[in-house]
């Protein structure tokens, strides 16, 4: 591995450990401030809301969906999604066509392929409209990726309108031309997008 690409690793790295660690530090700075409540004389229990149910703290969707929040506090919020796509193929060629591997003319060959294997952190940090995105692809890069490492999104986003007219992010993210290139392969009907994206697909890139 060349020096290039561990030193951007290392701070990409750097720097979801400082954002990590400023919200832990808010947070803990905020409950100091805050006086404890009084006891109220008949305490009601509240049913917990989960993220299915449209939890508005805790549920920041990334282009993969909406994952399990592990960790919510007044600081910031981590929540977490894995996902896998499987391939399995079966060529069955012409009668008078030996596929290589085969033992005979005509025989079928079958191929199992992990297709995508990916991991997602989101969440926000300071204030809700500042939120990360981290995406590792344990299956190998896409075709045409820039980078060979796990490492394939790390976005920093700011939404200054609070309402998502306005945003501004910066990091590694695949440059916001064309829908399907946009739309994350976990919300696509088919494993591998168009020939059309393919061919004039960047990939993710450092913006």
């Amino acid at each position: 591995m060349t020096p290039a690409p561990r030193r951007a690793r290392a701070v990409l790295w750097t720097m979801l450990a400082v954002l990590l660690a400023a919200a832990g530090v808010s947070a803990g700075e905020e409950a100091q401030d805050k006086p404890n409540p009084a006891p109220s004389a008949s305490p009601s229990p509240a049913s917990p809301v989960t993220v299915e149910e449209g939890n508005p703290a805790g549920a920041v969707t990334g282009r993969g969906g909406t994952g399990h929040v592990l960790w919510e506090g007044e600081g910031g919020s981590v929540a977490l999604l894995n996902r896998a796509q499987l391939r399995w193929t079966d060529e069955m060629p012409d009668d008078r066509l030996q596929l290589p591997g085969t033992t005979s003319p005509g025989s079928s060959k079958g191929s199992f392929r992990i297709r995508r294997a990916k991991t997602e952190l989101t969440g926000w940090v300071w204030r809700r409209e500042l939120t990360y995105e981290l995406q590792l692809s344990w299956a190998g890069p896409e075709p045409g990726a820039s980078t060979t490492t796990p490492l394939e999104d790390f976005i920093l986003n700011w939404d200054a309108s609070r309402d998502k007219r306005f945003q501004i992010a910066m990091g590694q993210f695949k440059v916001p031309l064309g829908r399907q290139e946009l739309t994350s392969s976990n919300r696509q009907q088919f494993a591998d997008p168009a020939s059309t994206t393919t061919t004039t697909s960047t990939s993710s890139t450092r913006a």
